[in-house]
């Protein structure tokens, strides 16, 4: 067996970036730090939902991999698609397992999650941008998912800030329908590049992008404690940062432009979420 291909096939550092986005959904909903006992079944719910995700995705793509990213551990031959299939499976079910030792409307929210991802894989990615706003739905309600293990209703931080994540996974998705044109195209997925051109899908990741940003402030502006005067600041830099990281984009949108973009807005997206978060932190201490 191949423990490094298993290990690079779920991707740990994506994995671990939505478990912690589920915590960061509690913080929101507690307004501190979460006890363990609801962290720990809320993280490992997470991580076990998105590798899951990601393996079965590799084992639907693994044609489209070849072209796009042919060091992937199915195209290069690392692990063997039924092998992974198999291992995808039981990734979901452990996932599944533990949402049950979380609230009701949780665990309805990680399934649902986990359900949705799958259908983008198989039907989603055909359907040009419903098919982009699947995954980033899926995605930002891990936010949803964290609070509801704390909290039986969600306040309407939580809820600015799913918006601000599916506003950014949305257009982080649109950035990548540049990226994988060529694989796309010749496999027949149809994304918003393929559908309608990679201008248009620079045109709308743009769009996403400077609404993040807008919102993101926002949100902050809103919510944060002793902002005062400076919220109007952190509204106008935000929107202004979001516009400039992405103008390249409407200018030259290709594959190489579309990855510096994703690596920039990545940046500012980090920032924006920290700075909720601190604002949460503060506001219901």
């Amino acid at each position: 067996m191949n423990i490094r291909a298993y290990f690079r096939i779920i991707r740990p550092s994506g994995c671990v970036m939505v478990s912690l986005i589920t915590v960061i959904g509690q913080a929101l909903a507690s307004g501190g730090v979460p006890e363990l006992a609801f962290v720990a079944p809320g993280f490992l719910t997470g991580f076990l939902m998105t590798a899951s995700s990601f393996t079965i995705n590799d084992y639907v793509d693994h044609e489209i991999d070849a072209i796009n990213a042919p060091w992937r551990p199915i195209p290069s031959g690392s692990i063997a698609r039924d092998k992974a299939l198999r291992f995808g499976v039981a990734l979901g079910m452990m996932g599944s397992a533990f949402s049950l030792l979380t609230s009701s409307p949780a665990c309805v929210i990680a399934v649902g999650s986990l359900l949705l991802s799958i259908l983008y894989t198989v039907k989603g990615k055909y359907m040009g941008l419903p098919g982009h706003a699947m995954v980033a739905l899926s995605i930002a309600s891990t936010f949803v998912f964290g609070a509801l293990t704390i909290s039986e209703s969600v306040n309407p931080l939580v809820s600015g800030v799913f918006v601000v994540s599916f506003l950014y996974i949305l257009g982080g998705e649109l950035t990548q329908s540049i990226s994988d044109y060529e694989g796309d195209e010749a496999k027949g997925v149809r994304s918003m590049a393929v559908v309608r051109g990679r201008r248009a899908a620079a045109v709308a990741a743009t769009v996403c992008y400077v609404l993040m940003a807008l919102t993101g402030a926002g949100v902050s502006s809103l919510y944060g404690v002793g902002l005062g005067p400076y919220s109007l600041i952190i509204v106008i830099g935000t929107f202004t940062a979001g516009a400039l990281i992405t103008l390249p984009l409407m200018i030259n949108p290709d594959k190489g432009t579309a990855s510096m973009i994703r690596r920039r807005i990545n940046t500012l997206a980090y920032l924006i979420i920290t700075v909720l978060l601190l604002a949460s932190l503060l506001a219901y201490r």
